[in-house]
């Protein structure tokens, strides 16, 4: 009977310093209204290329943000990937579930039905429809309003529309399935290439600068706990299949003609929110 008394007290004791082990961070925030920020630093080697990372994770007042730093170097030049504090349940959003749920309400109703029903509003000078949409139409997340007012339905047309300070870059049907079919980081060049090549408008940084980005972006990706392939259809693509980039406050520095420096921000479809700095 000692025995067992003397295991029960071990077993409690046990449970209360793990307790307070494994939660000191989130309890001290709580009773303290102070912040509790864990820094967590990785180095990855994609494509050939080292790339330092790190993820800041913070926590006040019951809130709890991730920001993303990443860094690489291509041939003499860096290339660093910043992005915004953004609410970590945002990260991961609901699972979505059958992308053709579009597609089966919209043969079962005219555009005039599905226009009336769902909810647009105007962001950055654009017509968005908002998520997620009606008893008619599925809206897997909020983007342009391409069901009806920005070419209608053109799943595989690669267009950009100017906003009042962005540009909204859709990302074809074409491109997005090649990409997740090949699930690669090299695949992702179909999706930034062209979108880098006509911000930077300087065809010998172009390649540098994109390969540096593919594997910046896959680090980001590695830190947040996704995939290309669940990155690629839960965060890119819309009920249509097909998806969204934005960026925007492109600059650059040059000198005797030669670009010394370019940057810009970025954000990808349903992180329309999370902001990206990109700065070559």
């Amino acid at each position: 009977m000692q025995r067992i008394k003397i295991a029960i007290v071990a077993i409690l004791a046990f449970l209360v310093l793990s307790s307070s082990i494994a939660f000191p961070a989130y309890a001290t925030a709580s009773a303290l209204n102070t912040t509790v920020t864990i820094e967590t630093s990785r180095t990855f080697e994609i494509n050939g290329l080292k790339v330092y990372a790190k993820r800041i994770d913070t926590i006040k007042f019951g809130k709890h943000l991730v920001q993303i730093e990443v860094k690489t170097n291509v041939e003499g030049r860096e290339i660093k990937i910043k992005s915004e504090p953004y609410p970590i349940e945002k990260i991961w959003p609901p699972s979505f579930s059958g992308i053709d749920k579009g597609y089966r309400a919209l043969s079962s109703v005219s555009y005039g039905t599905a226009s009336a029903s769902l909810q647009k509003y105007w962001w950055d000078g654009i017509l968005f429809v908002k998520a997620p949409g009606s008893d008619y139409f599925w809206v897997k997340y909020d983007h342009p309003d391409n069901i009806e007012t920005y070419y209608p339905m053109a799943k595989n047309n690669p267009y950009t529309l100017n906003g009042a300070s962005k540009q909204h870059n859709h990302i074809p049907q074409y491109i997005l399935e090649d990409a997740k079919y090949k699930s690669t980081f090299a695949s992702i060049a179909g999706l930034l290439g062209p979108i880098i090549a006509g911000l930077l408008a300087v065809p010998e940084l172009v390649s540098k600068v994109v390969a540096g980005i593919i594997a910046l972006v896959g680090a980001i990706l590695a830190l947040v706990g996704y995939i290309i392939r669940w990155f690629i259809e839960n965060i890119i693509q819309t009920e249509l299949a097909d998806g969204w980039v934005y960026t925007w406050g492109y600059g650059k520095l040059s000198i005797w003609g030669f670009v010394i420096a370019a940057w810009w921000w970025m954000s990808f479809g349903a992180w329309r929110d999370w902001g990206f700095f990109i700065i070559i």
